[in-house]
């Protein structure tokens, strides 16, 4: 809108005359080009590259719009880009931080249910599914020679290696069998 207004109207005092004769403003290309080189750059808009105005209201009115719709409203757009896509990361961070108080990560079941049933939530995730204590069987299956495997160690080391979890007790958890019958009760934690 800006460079076609500039080019109907003001074509002779873009005449910039910076490097010889490269930047007049003969065809609406050059004009384009030229707003879009001084004018988006500048904080002031193309008005320190115009030639001495002929008639000043124009002119005014011209430098004025385009510092305000195209500078502030660029800077506005860019920055309104930039505070919503903080804001999203930050509501994801506050998701995944409200699942992981309120879920297991190794087995998924509700911190409610343990609240209810079990010895807690804190002692589930902290002795019951330790999610460290399965980045040490990683490791130690890592470390570990291939040859000196036991049988359950060769079975959860092959599906690490197609990278699969099913060896991990998704919403199961060998308390809250125990609780409702469904396990033996001489099975070790």
């Amino acid at each position: 809108m800006f460079t076609t207004w500039a080019f109907l109207f003001m074509a002779h005092e873009l005449d910039l005359g910076i490097v010889g004769n490269a930047y007049h403003c003969r065809s609406l290309i050059t004009c384009i080009a030229l707003n879009l080189n001084f004018g988006l750059r500048q904080d002031t808009g193309m008005g320190e590259f115009l030639m001495q105005a002929t008639s000043i209201f124009p002119r005014i009115l011209f430098e004025d719009l385009h510092w305000l719709l195209v500078s502030l409203m660029c800077i506005a757009i860019f920055s309104g880009i930039i505070i919503d896509t903080f804001g999203q990361l930050r509501e994801t961070k506050r998701s995944i931080e409200r699942d992981m108080a309120s879920r297991c990560f190794v087995c998924g079941i509700d911190s409610s249910v343990f609240q209810r049933k079990a010895k807690g939530f804190r002692y589930h995730v902290s002795q019951e599914h330790c999610i460290w204590d399965y980045l040490f069987l990683r490791m130690y299956l890592k470390e570990k020679d291939s040859v000196d495997y036991t049988a359950q160690e060769t079975y959860i080391d092959s599906l690490m290696k197609r990278s699969s979890l099913d060896f991990f007790p998704v919403g199961k958890s060998l308390y809250l069998l125990r609780q409702s019958g469904g396990a033996n009760e001489e099975v070790d934690e």
